[in-house]
């Protein structure tokens, strides 16, 4: 009975390591199928905004056309689409990953790499942009790519929902605490029903208006230990990213 009760014995820890070890395979399989198709979604991506900068760039190499008309608009178009998502995907990897890279960011700095980048796109789709400037001792402790790549989607949301013609602004206030970065458009507000749940979805099942990139959003600001609210206000909504403020 000993001998026969010391084979069950290993015969059952051997059954259920074999068991545990082919779950585990199971999960590592689906992860890297998972990865494999998001990689694939992303080089289709790249691969479409590519082809068309190459276009356009090819046109403009014959001289026929200006870089200041419209095909020198699709080309910036198409690059700032391009630095955008790979912005976006190298932040993804650190979402999922869980990893932030904290230092001490000058906020009116940042805000004038913001401008720089967002220029562009708000020209390419007709609009005024407005950064401005706060007190260059004001300081957050944050992971730049992760805060860049939040007020980049945030800019681009308001780029997509904004009528043509009109307005978007980023107001920075500092409290003794706080530092508010509000992104301001004028898209005629969001219904009452959709604003009260348009955050929150993301942190349940990450899909609603915008996608990946406002999911993007609410996984980023949690993660650098801050909030973010949206409201209404003059003809238009605004997002509103609220980080600790490091003291000086």
């Amino acid at each position: 009975f000993r001998a026969l009760n010391h084979c069950l014995d290993n015969a059952i820890a051997e059954a259920v390591t074999a068991y545990a070890r082919r779950q585990e395979l199971e999960i590592f399989a689906e992860a890297a199928h998972h990865a494999s198709e998001h990689l694939g979604l992303l080089a289709q991506e790249l691969r479409g905004v590519v082809a068309g900068a190459i276009v356009a760039f090819e046109v403009l190499r014959t001289g026929a056309v200006g870089i200041q008309g419209s095909t020198g608009e699709v080309l910036g178009h198409k690059l700032v689409t391009l630095r955008a998502r790979l912005d976006r995907s190298l932040t993804e990897v650190r979402l999922s990953a869980g990893i932030a890279r904290p230092e001490t960011i000058t906020v009116a700095e940042f805000l004038e790499d913001l401008e720089v980048s967002a220029l562009l796109g708000a020209r390419g789709r007709k609009l005024k942009l407005s950064v401005p400037p706060i007190d260059p001792k004001v300081v957050v402790e944050a992971d730049r790519q992760i805060l860049f790549s939040i007020i980049s989607s945030l800019f681009q949301n308001a780029f997509d929902f904004t009528r043509p013609h009109s307005h978007v602004w980023l107001h920075t206030h500092a409290t003794p605490e706080r530092v508010l970065f509000e992104i301001e458009d004028q898209c005629g507000g969001i219904p009452q029903d959709r604003r009260d749940h348009l955050l929150g979805q993301y942190e349940e099942q990450g899909d609603g208006r915008t996608g990946r990139g406002l999911e993007l959003c609410v996984r980023g600001v949690r993660l650098l230990r801050g909030a973010i609210r949206v409201c209404n206000r003059n003809h238009g909504c605004v997002f509103t990213v609220d980080l600790p403020r490091m003291l000086n």
